[in-house]
């Protein structure tokens, strides 16, 4: 496709591709078929070896939208997506994982919602697809986004309402101004695996307005083999540095107890899942990983974690062994999510409590200091790329 001038593209459709010959079809002929004019489908093939290129390159896209193809060796998601953007011409960028689809209006309905909002960014639900029987699900924590919308309505800045940093965190169901991306130098941190995580956190940091979109547009095929989220060996272990990323952003980014609380809420529940699913071998080096990063957490986080999850006991006693480190104790509890009398200890004393936020004075303030010389080292000119495979690996000691 010719270079084409800077208004005649509305959206770049990013679609990342790695032996998806099973799905990619479904996938391209939903956005084929999408209602918004001058959109173009950029699918970037990672280094397939089965038909996956030769299905795109049998797809004859309709007027208004065009479809682009590259490849490139293997590299892994961020790799791919990064690849996409580099191409992009459109105004607003999308993704899209190969095997799931969208509905037909959903880019049309994205970018006019952003574009009358002034928006950076607009979200919209997805509905989860059983890859089995086809079934149709709601979202994961369906609930807590309908809480969401009643609290705090459809558009929001995201540094007024730390709730946000709550929700779904895949940048599917997105689409981003261009030109915000590029302001920030955004790039997907490649070489780990939960780079949706970092990215979200990233992006929100930094976003100054958001709108929601109270319609479930996209569908997400869940149960697939080869998924990531089915994943229990080494690569889990990723997890740690892509928590110590965030945890520079929220330090650089000066965020308030209420987000810290809500951060440490989420890293604790992702923490029980991944250590209920990684394999034997690795558990104790995620947990004590975990307890690493746990002793970064600001005293005022901490605080205000206490008092606004103090009725949710699962993860009150999670946060606590976290703090406490002992991977036999939270390996324990994550499997069965049922303390031990110990643990019940643990969660329950004052005064370890009053230790871990003493201990906290300390340990968060010496994390601050090393986040900023690292923010300093690896996001020049307001960059904020996922670096060199040197950052990376410092970031996996904490």
């Amino acid at each position: 496709m010719h270079h084409l001038g800077p208004d005649e593209i509305s959206v770049s459709v990013i679609v990342p591709a790695f032996n998806m010959e099973l799905f990619i079809e479904e996938c391209l002929r939903s956005l084929l078929e999408q209602t918004v004019d001058r959109l173009e489908v950029i699918v970037v093939d990672d280094g397939s070896t089965d038909r996956t290129c030769e299905i795109v390159e049998s797809l004859t896209p309709p007027d208004g939208k065009w479809l682009r193809l590259i490849s490139k060796p293997n590299g892994g998601l961020s790799s791919a997506r990064n690849a996409g953007m580099k191409v992009a011409q459109g105004r607003w960028i999308g993704f899209v994982d190969a095997d799931d689809w969208v509905a037909a209006k959903m880019f049309s309905i994205l970018v006019t919602e952003a574009e009358s909002a002034g928006a950076d960014l607009a979200i919209a639900r997805n509905v989860r697809v059983d890859d089995a029987s086809g079934a149709q699900m709601p979202a994961m924590q369906i609930d807590r986004w309908n809480e969401f919308i009643a609290s705090h309505g459809r558009l929001v800045n995201p540094r007024d309402c730390p709730d946000l940093f709550t929700l779904d965190h895949s940048p599917c169901k997105r689409v981003y101004r261009r030109v915000f991306l590029e302001k920030i130098g955004f790039a997907f941190a490649d070489g780990l695996i939960f780079e949706d995580l970092i990215s979200s956190f990233q992006i929100l940091c930094r976003a100054n307005l958001v709108v929601l979109i109270d319609e479930a547009l996209y569908f997400y095929r869940v149960g697939r083999q080869g998924q990531i989220i089915g994943r229990r060996g080494h690569s889990i272990l990723d997890i740690v540095p892509a928590f110590n990323i965030i945890m520079d952003e929220l330090w650089n980014h000066f965020a308030n107890a209420e987000l810290w609380a809500n951060f440490i809420c989420l890293q604790g529940w992702m923490i029980l899942y991944l250590t209920s699913q990684i394999e034997d071998a690795y558990k104790n080096e995620l947990v004590l990983g975990c307890a690493k990063i746990a002793r970064k957490f600001p005293p005022r986080g901490l605080v205000r974690f206490h008092k606004k999850f103090r009725r949710d006991t699962v993860i009150w006693t999670a946060i606590e062994l976290q703090l406490y480190g002992n991977p036999t104790l939270f390996a324990e509890f994550a499997r069965t999510q049922v303390a031990s009398q110990r643990a019940k200890k643990v969660a329950s004393s004052d005064a370890l409590r009053r230790f871990f936020i003493a201990r906290a004075q300390v340990t968060s303030r010496l994390a601050r200091l090393s986040s900023r010389r690292r923010w300093r080292s690896t996001n020049q000119n307001h960059h904020i790329s996922g670096g060199p495979a040197t950052a990376v690996e410092a970031l996996r000691s904490g």
